[in-house]
């Protein structure tokens, strides 16, 4: 037991190799997902991504569902927990991009502020 949680812990450190984007298909955001889940999403810069946010649940009486469109300033990969800036050189997307989530309630109403910043490296 302790050698297989051993082994499947190393399994999440493996870092992809710099060759990766020229052995797996590189499909761009809202483009034809592939047969498969093993490719590389592409989120180029300036290119419109879809976000779709909902607030749900037994709490809620009028639950929210809204889509919005935003761009990224530069070229983006991600292959499964990993990304990259110019598809050669990946990290794990944790150490890559900072995405803080914070929620807050009080007496003005409620306010969700997701911030995307890169980590300085």
């Amino acid at each position: 037991m302790i050698i297989l949680a051993a082994i499947t812990g190393c399994a999440s450190m493996y870092s992809p190799n710099a060759d990766l984007i020229d052995n797996i298909p590189v499909v761009t955001m809202v483009g034809k997902k592939p047969g498969n889940d093993e490719y590389i999403l592409f989120i180029p810069k300036g290119a419109n991504i879809p976000i779709h946010f909902t607030i749900a649940g037994d709490l809620i009486s009028a639950p929210i569902d809204n889509k919005s469109v935003t761009q990224i300033k530069q070229d983006l990969y991600i292959y499964k927990y990993w990304a990259s800036l110019d598809g050669r050189s990946w990290s794990a997307s944790r150490d890559l991009i900072d995405m803080p989530i914070a929620i807050n309630v009080g007496t003005d109403g409620g306010k969700v502020q997701i911030k995307v910043d890169l980590h300085k490296i």
